[in-house]
């Protein structure tokens, strides 16, 4: 496809299309008048379309045989298939009417809006910006539509270029809400710099999140928007629980640095264990070898390193933010 510059795409398919037929229309009655039966002729059109020896070619390694066959895809040739009948030899068309259509009735129909229509599907390639690819495709689609003859439309009925900017549009709002939400609760419950070190382990988790995931080639899209969706209420809860342990124990007059240390060796066990739990309930999706595994096994990736990072973040920069 190529429309004022070159994109490419994994595959185009066509859903929808009604496949082509030959229909042969009898003469009844003059069938009736000459004997013939309509088996009879289906007979004679199959043996004149089989494969016939042709002879072989001696090569210096395997024979080689020749078979000739007729090609009846083209319908004066199907006409002029010949018919004996008694010691008289006639053609397909003395008898019948042979036209090409549609099947009929159908095996299935696509209609849109009430009308009939072929839909088209575009499938990116792996690694393809979709937003990119969406821009480029509105430029073809305007394109094509100036060469439609008269009677015929081309319209867009799913476009995932605007699925995916609402999904990342959306993933921003959630992201900003919720740290405005960690950090004002946090701030009205431990305290205003308690509450600062808290807000401040959710995007720092997600900056290494982000970087790890483009190591192993991970793809921002929207499987993996809605796994960060889904952790972003998990990303606070060991920044939380390490916060609280330092003030528990300056409370009772522990110095900070002996406090944060504190925080490390009891709370960072328990807290990998938890993880660790939470991200084994979705080792099912991860590793499931079906279509629906393909699309959504990236959820248990993500929320895997989403909320290991998480826990690191918890044990290591907020005691020593702290």
């Amino acid at each position: 496809m190529t429309v004022s510059g070159t994109f490419r795409v994994r595959k185009a398919l066509i859903l929808g299309e009604r496949p082509e037929r030959v229909f042969i229309d009898f003469d009844l009655a003059r069938l009736n008048n000459l004997g013939v039966s309509a088996s009879d002729i289906f007979q004679a059109i199959e043996s004149h379309n089989s494969l016939m020896p042709a002879g072989r070619l001696e090569t210096q390694g395997p024979g080689v045989y020749l078979r000739l066959d007729s090609d009846l895809s083209d319908l004066d040739q199907l006409a002029s298939v010949p018919l004996r009948i008694g010691d008289r030899l006639i053609q397909l068309a003395d008898v019948a009417t042979v036209r090409q259509g549609y099947e009929d009735p159908p095996g299935y129909l696509v209609r849109s809006r009430g009308e009939d229509a072929l839909l088209i599907g575009i499938v990116m390639e792996e690694g393809v910006n979709g937003l990119d690819l969406g821009d480029r495709l509105q430029g073809f689609i305007a394109a094509e539509r100036e060469r439609l003859p008269l009677g015929m439309s081309l319209d867009i009925l799913t476009n995932q270029a605007e699925a995916i900017s609402g999904a990342v549009n959306l993933f921003q709002v959630k992201f900003f809400a919720a740290i405005a939400v960690v950090v004002a609760v946090s701030m009205l419950a431990i305290g205003v710099k308690a509450g600062l070190i808290v807000g401040i382990a959710v995007p720092l988790t997600l900056g290494i999140t982000f970087m790890v995931m483009l190591l192993m080639n991970i793809n921002l899209d929207r499987v993996t928007l809605g796994a960060l969706i889904l952790a972003l209420g998990l990303l606070v809860d060991d920044a939380i629980i390490a916060v609280e342990m330092m003030l528990v124990k300056m409370e009772a007059g522990w110095d900070r640095v002996r406090a944060a240390a504190h925080a490390w060796n009891v709370t960072a066990a328990p807290m990998l264990y938890g993880t660790l739990v939470t991200v084994a309930g979705f080792i099912p999706v991860g590793f499931a070898m079906s279509a629906v595994g393909e699309y959504t096994g990236n959820i248990f990736w993500v929320l895997g390193i989403a909320l290991v990072v998480s826990w690191l973040v918890a044990v290591v920069f907020v005691p020593y933010l702290g």
